[in-house]
């Protein structure tokens, strides 16, 4: 999937005429993207029609609130005429400030062009951003769904214990050995016990949390799942993803029109990308065939488990 770039950002008139400064960035951003090494902006072009050739610049960058480190980049020679892009990687993002974000807010980043401690020109982009526990949604950058995947939540140890327990219970061995068993039977009874640990907690579905962002959805995460008992359909399918992850196995989420939900591989195998939009990548593997995954549902309490053969109907 191509990645979405924000409002272009043009500066004020400039300081020195013909020498312009255009700011591309991201245009949504949180905790996730900095986790995932995302770069905010994404690129700085400066055109130059001023008559003489520029040299000796540098560009600065600030940003309100402080989630990029104010930091000062050389700029190559811009000879009349020309456009010359400069490398702004070194505009880092700061991960303490995103992480402290408690609702979406606007931000801004400001960029200026500089020679000799005299501005040029400058530029600013418009940012939104958004808490550390919300998803920017399909249309941004999807893959960050994979951030909210947690493995090594510890409120999952119990559940691994009781999915255990369940195997022992069924007479399979409690081990859970996710792949190194080379058993597509034992690998969808292990499955089915992360299923049944959580199907124990009977937790509810609900609708997502407050939130006035038109962007993506606030994210429950594994351990407010388990303490609320309760999630959306997203939240579920993160919860048992995590929780079969945790347990060796390769989770994948799927997006519907208005669902999610979650399934697993039962072979030690991933897609070759971190997001397919096309369905024909994979209905041989994941709808027609289902030797090869199997999907679990989640609706009220958690308690409807469905073959990948259902999944004919859904519309991506």
């Amino acid at each position: 999937m191509d990645s979405v770039s924000g409002p272009v950002g043009v500066g004020p008139a400039p300081r020195m005429e013909g020498v312009a400064l255009e700011i591309r960035a991201v245009e949504v951003l949180n905790y996730a993207f900095y986790h995932n090494g995302f770069e905010v902006i994404r690129g700085v072009s400066i055109a130059n029609s001023s008559g003489k050739d520029l040299s000796g610049c540098s560009l600065s960058f600030s940003s309100s609130p402080g989630f990029v480190r104010p930091a000062s980049v050389p700029v190559p020679d811009v000879p009349d005429g020309s456009v010359v892009e400069v490398d702004a990687s070194g505009a880092l993002i700061d991960a303490a400030c995103l992480a402290g974000l408690a609702e979406a807010e606007n931000g801004r980043i400001d960029c200026v062009l500089e020679r000799n401690g005299e501005m040029l020109c400058s530029g600013s982009a418009e940012i939104r951003l958004l808490p550390m526990d919300q998803w920017a949604g399909t249309g941004f950058f999807p893959q960050v769904i994979s951030s909210f995947v947690l493995p090594n939540d510890p409120s999952l140890a119990r559940l691994k214990r009781r999915a255990s327990d369940f195997l022992a219970e069924w007479g399979a061995g409690p081990e859970l050995d996710g792949y190194l068993c080379d058993d597509r039977d034992r690998i969808r009874l292990q499955a089915a016990a992360a299923f049944k640990a959580l199907q124990e907690k009977n937790l509810v579905y609900v609708l997502p949390p407050i939130s006035f962002e038109e962007i993506g959805q606030r994210i429950r995460l594994c351990h407010s799942v388990l303490e609320q008992r309760m999630g959306t359909c997203i939240d579920l399918a993160l919860a048992y993803a995590s929780l079969l992850e945790s347990m060796g196995l390769n989770p994948l989420i799927v997006f519907c029109r208005n669902h999610a939900f979650a399934g697993f591989w039962l072979e030690d195998e991933t897609f070759p990308d971190a997001v397919l939009d096309e369905p024909l990548h994979y209905k041989g593997r994941f709808v027609r065939d289902p030797s090869d995954a199997v999907k679990h549902e989640h609706q009220q309490n958690i308690k409807l488990a469905l073959p990948g053969a259902f999944l004919d109907d859904l519309q991506l």
